[in-house]
């Protein structure tokens, strides 16, 4: 997708929000054309990037306070 905006980056593969299936969501569009819809992907990708590691740190602290409750003796 940042091929468009002459950046190159390796494909994140699994790591993307967009990877399903073990392959892109987006691998039959035309995403080396308009630079428009390359940058408006990418931003929808960096949201949920965002999104996801604010998840995983709320179920990381979740289960850290679960653990911690467990050990309690009350």
């Amino acid at each position: 997708m940042k091929r468009s905006l002459g950046e190159i980056e390796a494909c994140p593969g699994a790591r993307c929000p967009f990877w399903e299936d073990g392959s892109c969501a987006f691998r039959n569009l035309p995403l080396h054309g308009p630079p428009e819809l390359a940058e408006f992907v990418l931003g929808l990708r960096g949201e949920l990037e965002r999104v996801r590691a604010e998840e995983d740190a709320d179920a990381a602290r979740h289960r850290f306070y679960e653990r911690l409750n467990a050990g309690r003796s009350d």
